[in-house]
């Protein structure tokens, strides 16, 4: 309502500015015409027909909606549309003229045509000093306490940022100019705010309005364009923000509290899904959604998604405390009337976990849970399957036996042809919840892709901590390369999977090409504005227990095809391997058995036949393009 009435009040400033323009020029028009002689003034004539003159061009200004944008936004479109009302309302007036003395009308008659050209010419001319006057006002001076900022992007991302700031002095933002790569906005204003040129004269512009901040508001940009903007940005020496791409704004609301800075996902040579928010509205809106590993990276983005979308109540599942309560603080401040309920259980703890969904019924579970760190796992085997495939044994039986619809399994594209133990354990995961679909009436589907940006102990985080602390930056070989994706893309992934999945499928994400880990390392030193290998130097240490060069992101025998859906693969059912009677015993005898002995009956229950082993391609090369793979048909 306060908006509401903000806007009202803007119109209402704008119709009495726009009547205040037509007295004064058809005031203006008498003094020229009689020579500045306020004796020969027809004041008579003047007051009694002031009033039709200015109802007609409040009215003409009205009916070219002039009131809506002369206090608020203008553009060339604008200034010819104003030229197109002022017109209009001098052509009404001359024909009011010429039929009032037709008709011998004392007063309207009299009216001299001089003055109604010159009222034309002055009431522009008001018009013009009004526009100049605020851009100056809105523009160039900035209020006291409040930075300057020079938005790229004047789009509807950008305008709607440039408002807000406008009318939230509590930002202490205050825009003064738009960049925008489209050259049909150049030399235009919107809101008073002049659009300066292309995003290649950021550098100037910056310069030119003294700019305290930049931010970037073009959430449909490509990485390419991206960079671009970035490294305009770079040459300036003033610090700059951006606003979230499409993927991250799950609910398409663009707003101050969203610009946040740089980030390396920002940079990847790949574009973003699109991915279809609405198909999943259906699997989450007014049910109940139960998201185990809740505290971790996916997890966490996959609540913070969740919560977007109005779920009846939202579950987060998690034996980590600290991680679990820092996401409940954030969601329950952003979403203060959503039922969230955050549980401390441990996957591994059977009981535990089948009471947790007995009681609370979910209609959908996504399992996060589980110990991902490649080098750690090595040292402990046994732990990592207890913790990963426990777990996952565990929620998926308790999902069956709650009457869950739909079970969403995370894996990892180290689950193929896997060298490490947590990989060799994820791609055990797969085969359990393969087998279980037999058994119930729960639609369970698997998710793989590769490395996510940022997520806590990956490659991004360590980068940066190495950068604050000065370098240098470690990278265990020149050679290796992994499949990265943004964090919220994944998460919006793998919701769109749980809603269109039939059970016992397998999802892969399209992660476009690998990414060369050290090329990684190179972007985030140029990123931060230093030179790698001057600035920030970047040492090689060698490939630690468990990792590949290269990862994979299916096996020679899957025969994947596309879903119809951006940036999702499918696998459609395979054949169970019928490996639960030796996982469960596996798992009763694992606190008895030597690491050796855990590692090699690990390896024998996922093994595959000698010649998939044997290979180590990613995706058949056949249907791979650089960037993103070409899939074959689903028809």
């Amino acid at each position: 309502m306060p908006r509401l009435a903000n806007v009202h009040s803007r119109h209402r400033v704008a119709l009495l500015t726009i009547a205040l323009i037509g007295a004064f020029g058809y005031v203006a028009a008498y003094i020229i015409r009689f020579d500045l002689d306020a004796d020969e003034l027809p004041w008579e004539l003047m007051v009694r027909t002031l009033p039709i003159f200015v109802c007609i061009r409040v009215a003409t200004a009205v009916a070219h909606r002039l009131h809506l944008m002369l206090l608020l936004r203008v553009t060339v479109a604008d200034v010819r549309r104003a030229l197109a009302a002022t017109s209009v309302g001098s052509l009404i007036l001359l024909a009011v003229v010429v039929i009032a003395r037709r008709l011998g009308w004392e007063y309207l008659g009299a009216v001299p045509y001089g003055v109604i050209i010159l009222d034309w010419g002055l009431s522009i001319g008001g018009m013009q000093m009004v526009w100049l006057g605020s851009a100056f006002g809105r523009a160039s001076e900035a209020p006291q306490g409040r930075k300057r900022v020079v938005i790229v992007g004047a789009g509807e991302s950008g305008i709607s940022l440039a408002l807000q700031m406008q009318r939230s002095p509590h930002h202490r933002l205050h825009p003064v100019a738009f960049v925008d790569d489209d050259p049909r906005k150049h030399h235009g204003t919107i809101s008073g705010i002049p659009i300066e040129g292309a995003s290649e004269q950021l550098p100037s512009v910056a310069r030119e309005y003294q700019a305290d901040l930049i931010l970037i508001a073009v959430p449909r940009a490509t990485p390419a364009e991206t960079r671009k903007i970035i490294g305009y940005c770079q040459k300036t020496d003033v610090p700059y923000r951006i606003l979230p791409s499409v993927a991250e704004l799950v609910d398409g609301h663009v707003d101050l509290a969203r610009v946040r800075e740089i980030d390396v996902a920002d940079l990847l040579a790949r574009p973003m899904a699109d991915i279809d928010h609405e198909v999943i509205s259906e699997l989450i809106e007014n049910r109940r959604i139960l998201v185990t590993g809740g505290g971790g990276s996916v997890g966490s983005e996959l609540a913070r998604q969740i919560a977007r979308l109005k779920p009846q109540a939202l579950v987060l599942v998690d034996h980590a405390e600290n991680s679990i309560f820092a996401i409940e603080a954030q969601i329950r401040r952003e979403f203060p009337d959503l039922d969230l309920r955050t549980l401390i259980v441990d996957v591994t703890d059977r009981v535990s976990l089948q009471r947790t969904l007995r009681d609370l019924k979910p209609h959908a579970v996504f399992h996060a849970a589980a110990h991902k760190h490649v080098p750690l796992m090595e040292v402990v085997p046994g732990e990592a399957v207890r913790n990963n495939v426990g777990g996952t044994l565990n929620a998926a039986e308790a999902s069956i036996a709650a009457g869950v619809e739909c079970f969403v399994l995370v894996s990892t594209d180290k689950a193929v042809r896997p060298s490490s133990v947590m990989g060799a354990t994820k791609r055990l995961c797969e085969l359990v919840v393969n087998d279980l679909v037999q058994l119930g009436d729960t639609r369970f589907t698997t998710v793989r892709f590769g490395n996510v940006l940022g997520s806590n102990g990956s490659v991004v985080p360590i980068f940066q901590e190495q950068l604050r602390a000065g370098g240098p930056i470690t990278v265990t070989d020149e050679r290796m390369e992994r499949y990265f994706m943004a964090l919220p893309e994944a998460a919006g992934l793998i919701l769109e999977a749980g809603a269109v999945g039939s059970s016992g499928q397998t999802f892969i994400l399209d992660m476009g090409a690998p990414v060369r880990i050290i090329d990684l390392a190179e972007t985030m030193v140029r990123m931060h504005g230093l030179t790698p290998y001057q600035d920030i130097d970047i040492v090689i240490t060698g490939i630690r227990p468990g990792e590949k060069l290269t990862e994979a992101l299916n096996y020679d025998a899957e025969e994947f095809v596309s879903s119809g859906r951006d940036k999702l693969l499918v696998v459609p059912e395979a054949d169970p391997r019928h490996v639960l009677p030796s996982v469960r015993k596996f798992l009763a005898e694992l606190p008895d058995l030597a690491p050796m002995v855990v590692r090699e009956r690990l390896w024998e229950l996922i093994r595959e036949d000698d010649s998939d082993l044997a290979r180590s391609r990613a995706l058949p090369t056949d249907l791979v393009s650089r960037g993103s793979p070409t899939t074959k048909s689903s028809a």
